[in-house]
């Protein structure tokens, strides 16, 4: 892994503490080893060391209201914006070296701020280019609704870690929408982080359905009174490896945590779910749940799945549900009974399955990651017995 950090933070004019992050995050890096989640579990390994290079992305997005839109380096010229992130931007205490070392070594990125009181969509691509990793920092003022998508695109083989860092303050909302067209062959981390304030909330939609190895996490630190966070993840894996965790951590009472996933295997593919709902010892009131399911439709295909709470606090409602099922031919008798013949039914079956999570989300944004799932889904690797 090549130790750039010093060399980036320069480049951008960054501030010392900024440096003293990436620092940290570096050396914790370079003490982290692979180790199995279980018996016979073990993630996504990365086959060679990353390289790390200054500008590996480009981004395109147009101008919205309310919405402040700053390249890095010019970020780091506002002092406005430096005092927040020194206040509340934090590194979170990484556990895997892929995500620590592509934070130290962000080679560019962006500052996205939403208005105090605005109500705001924001759409952006990131054209990935070259080796290296990149950092999203959102800003959400008091009282504003935010709704960022983003598009991460390559047309090279590359290993890239996505750095994704939100600060949603008091009754403020973000909602947060990503997919991604990594060409094959490429290692893929994703690492969003936010920090919810009172009575605020973070919402989650990602989308796995590439031929790259994808090792992602979220984690979310609900760190006000009323804070709250939803998580939606859709994987369709045929012959990759994803990797998928999400954790979320109550910081304060009355805080709210949900977790949805759900994910179709078939081919050769393989899929790793995790999920941690952390409430932290002297939090009281406070919701974590977790629904996760998924489906095999190939004998080849596998997926390990490690629900896990962790509840300190008094007062506190959390749960986990967990399904891992194939179809069966009772899946398939009431559309044969209404003239659907399988392989549409099976389409019709696992797109619905999956739907279900993009309800919520503008029609527009419903209709582009639809059209991905039912391209994916119209492989030969998902059908029944094949």
């Amino acid at each position: 892994m090549s130790n750039n950090f010093e060399q980036l933070s320069k480049a951008f004019g960054e501030p010392e503490f900024l440096t003293a992050m990436r620092r940290d995050a570096f050396l914790l890096s370079k003490k982290l080893t692979d180790k199995p989640y279980g018996i016979g579990i073990s993630g996504s390994v990365q086959k060679e060391e990353p390289k790390f290079e200054e500008r590996p992305a480009r981004y395109q997005y147009e101008k919205a209201q309310g919405v402040r839109v700053m390249p890095w380096e010019d970020a780091m010229k506002d002092t406005e914006i430096i005092s927040v992130i020194e206040k509340y931007f934090t590194i979170p205490d990484f556990t895997d070296k892929h995500f620590s070392g592509s934070f130290a070594n962000f080679g560019d990125g962006l500052v996205i701020i939403a208005e105090k009181g605005s109500d705001a969509t924001f759409e952006f691509s990131s054209l990935i280019e070259k080796d290296g990793s990149d950092l999203i920092f959102i800003l959400a003022e008091e009282n504003s609704t935010l709704r960022v998508f983003e598009d991460t695109k390559s047309e090279n083989t590359v290993s890239f870690g996505k750095n994704v860092f939100v600060l949603v303050e008091r009754g403020a909302s973000v909602t947060y929408a990503g997919t991604s067209n990594v060409r094959a062959g490429s290692s893929f981390f994703p690492h969003k982080f936010s920090r919810v304030l009172s009575d605020a909330k973070i919402e989650w939609y990602d989308l796995f359905d590439g031929a790259e190895t994808v090792r992602s996490l979220t984690e979310d630190a609900l760190a006000g009174e009323g804070a709250e966070s939803y998580s939606y993840n859709i994987s369709i894996c045929s012959e990759e490896h994803f990797d998928i965790y999400h954790t979320d951590h109550h910081e304060a009472d009355h805080t709210a945590s949900h977790i949805f996933s759900r994910g179709i295997a078939g081919g050769g593919g393989k899929i790793v779910y995790r999920a941690l709902s952390d409430i932290r010892h002297g939090i009281s009131g406070a919701t974590g749940r977790q629904d996760g399911r998924f489906l095999i439709t190939s004998s080849g295909a596998e997926i390990d799945a490690i629900p896990s709470l962790d509840i300190a606090g008094s007062e506190s409602n959390s749960s986990h549900a967990l399904s891992i099922s194939h179809l069966t031919d009772k899946d398939f008798f009431y559309p044969a009974l209404r003239g659907i013949a399988p392989y549409r039914a099976q389409a019709m079956l696992l797109s619905g399955f999956l739907a279900k999570l993009l309800e919520k989300l503008p029609e527009k944004w419903q209709t582009k990651l639809l059209e991905k799932i039912n391209k994916k889904l119209s492989s030969p690797l998902f059908r029944v017995g094949e």
